[in-house]
C-alpha cells in the first residue's frame, strides 16, 4: 500500500541524518494487537505502520507513534482538552499539535492544535492522504517542500 512513499523517503531524505534511521516497522502480530485493541482503526494506519513504521519522517518534519494512546488516558497529552471525546493519539508535528483519530466519528483524521486547543478535521481525505501531505508528498509524485499539512 505504501510502495510510492517508501521509495519518495528513500528519495528525499538524508541517509546521513540519524533521525531518518529510527523507524521501525511494526511485525504482524503487533499490528493485529492494535488492531484487536481499537476496533475500526483504519487500515491504512496499520498499514503505514507495518511497511513504514512508527518514528519521525524527512529530519522531524512528523512523527508517528509505533502505538497509538487514548488522549483521555495518557497523562503526556493533559494539556489537551478532549471534552469526553474519543480521541485516539497517533504523533505529532514536533511542534506541539497532535495527531490522532476521532474514534466517534468514523476513526477520521483531526489535529489537536496546541494554541487554540481545537480539533482540526483533515478534509483531504483519509489517514494516507494525510500522510503523504506531511511527507510533503504531491499528489503527482513530486517534492512539495513548504507545503504545510494545514493547506
Amino acid at each position: 500500500m505504501y510502495e510510492e512513499e517508501v521509495a519518495f523517503l528513500a528519495a528525499v531524505e538524508n541517509p546521513e541524518d540519524q533521525t531518518n534511521r529510527q523507524r521501525q516497522p511494526l511485525d504482524a502480530d503487533a499490528v493485529e494487537r492494535i488492531r484487536q485493541t481499537f476496533p475500526g482503526i483504519p487500515e491504512d494506519y496499520l498499514a503505514y505502520l507495518r511497511e513504514i513504521g512508527g518514528g519521525t519522517v524527512r529530519q522531524c518534519q512528523y512523527v508517528i507513534y509505533r502505538t497509538p494512546e487514548w488522549c483521555h488516558e495518557e497523562p503526556t497529552f493533559s494539556w489537551f482538552e478532549a471534552d469526553g471525546r474519543k480521541l485516539l493519539v497517533i504523533g505529532d508535528n514536533f511542534s506541539g499539535d497532535l495527531f490522532a483519530f476521532d474514534a466517534e466519528h468514523n476513526y477520521r483524521v483531526v489535529e489537536l492544535l496546541h494554541e487554540t486547543m481545537e480539533a482540526w478535521r483533515f478534509e483531504g481525505g483519509g489517514f494516507k492522504e494525510f500522510i503523504r501531505r506531511g511527507m510533503l508528498l504531491g499528489a503527482d509524485g513530486t517534492d512539495q517542500k513548504g507545503y504545510t499539512l494545514r493547506r
